[in-house]
């Protein structure tokens, strides 16, 4: 083993140009590959993680691209398209829009913190609710006064705590407010915002504030306007077509893609036209071109070393090589360096892994694509093996030791 390995980097080094440029193209191929699949299967669980069947229905997570390119709408003069935007999610037939924002809010009495919860009038309608005591919020309690008690909804984990119709005063996303209890959650139920089902035992639900009127919508409150466009829909259509729908929404209001659903493969890149899905099935059949390059390319290189080197293999043979062994010294080059690319290529797709925290990908798939490539030049290779005969070899060129 130890004489192939040998002559297996002998080759390697006689090859540097043909070696370098193929060590170059399958790091490229197999990391490549790599983090495509990586990010194809991560954006499948994130959506998975948050769709649920519900009454024969999807729910999906509406992601909010505010930081990513649409400064505009944070402007006052936009607030008319946001609040216009909100409405028609609200009246469309094809999707049921739920308000669901987090924020953390401080009650001052204790000085502590707790996950708040707000959330629009129709949440306990689409999510079906038990409380263990207490009511729902009232329409009219959706609607800010000034000095007006704030009611809260607590979670069952709270119930020791506090007692239906406490009054405390906290510190919240908006402004400093008393706050009074009007109700606790069964325990064990669930609560749906942002991607995520979990317990509700911990968590506050605030009524989420009405907008105010039009004319007077540049007054409202930031944060206000972020708030109420952030939530979830519920629908018959899948994550594609619901995106569809919210750009078809988005670019009647003169907001081409500000909101997106978590998840589809269809969305747009901040700023441009072109869709994530689009330019990943590029990336697909630039993959696919380039394997095919890769494939060629290698039974090129193995074509000319066994054309350039078949007296070195004969005279291998002569010094006591197996057949067997010559075939390794002759495909051996070829395999290390597919092992040097396919540790590059997870070094490179560990970096990616760190700064995006994407799904790792087992070596599985390392080892799965080397068989790939390497399947119809290694056929090669034992057919072109398979017909020379190593002693006329020598004959024919009259070599001899």
């Amino acid at each position: 083993m130890k004489k192939c390995l040998a002559e297996m980097i002998l080759s390697l080094k006689k090859n540097n140009g043909m070696v370098w440029l193929l060590l170059f193209l399958c790091t490229l191929c197999f990391g490549g590959s790599k983090i495509l699949y990586s990010y194809t299967i991560t954006v499948g669980q994130e959506s998975d993680n948050f769709q649920k069947n519900y009454t024969e229905q999807n729910i999906y997570d509406i992601v909010c691209l505010f930081d990513g390119g649409y400064e505009d709408y944070e402007r006052r003069e936009n607030y008319g398209k946001l609040a216009e935007w909100n409405r028609v999610m609200h009246e469309s037939d094809i999707v049921t829009f739920v308000e669901v924002n987090k924020q953390y809010f401080v009650e001052l009495d204790r000085d502590r913190s707790y996950e708040g919860l707000y959330i629009g009038k129709n949440y306990f309608e689409v999510f079906s609710t038990d409380l263990a005591s207490g009511r729902f919020f009232e329409e009219e309690e959706f609607a800010y006064e000034e000095g007006k008690c704030m009611p809260v909804i607590m979670g069952a984990a709270h119930q020791g705590e506090y007692k239906l119709g406490e009054r405390f005063q906290a510190n919240t996303v908006f402004f400093q407010t008393e706050v009074c209890v009007v109700g606790f959650v069964e325990a064990g139920e669930i609560v749906c915002y942002n991607g995520i089902m979990v317990r509700a035992d911990d968590y506050v639900f605030f009524p989420m504030i009405n907008f105010p009127e039009m004319e007077e919508i540049e007054e409202a409150d930031s944060k206000l306007m972020y708030m109420k466009n952030s939530g979830i829909v519920k629908t018959g259509m899948s994550k594609t077509e619901t995106q569809d729908y919210f750009y078809q929404v988005s670019d009647s209001l003169l907001m081409p893609g500000i909101y997106v659903i978590a998840g589809a493969e269809n969305q747009r890149i901040p700023g441009m036209v072109i869709s994530v899905q689009k330019i990943m099935q590029t990336i697909r059949t630039m993959l696919i071109v380039l394997c095919v390059i890769m494939v060629l390319l290698l039974i090129f290189y193995l074509s000319r070393k066994m054309k350039k080197n078949w007296n070195y293999y004969s005279i291998l043979f002569l010094l006591g090589f197996s057949q067997r062994e010559v075939f390794s010294v002759m495909l051996g080059d070829t395999v290390l360096l597919l092992i040097a690319a396919n540790l590059l290529a997870e070094l490179c797709f560990n970096v990616w892994v760190v700064f995006t925290d994407s799904l790792t990908v087992g070596v599985w798939f390392n080892i799965l694509a080397s068989v790939i490539l390497l399947f119809v030049p290694f056929l090669f290779s034992v057919r072109s093996f398979k017909k020379k005969d190593l002693y006329q070899r020598i004959e024919e060129e009259g070599s001899y030791l």
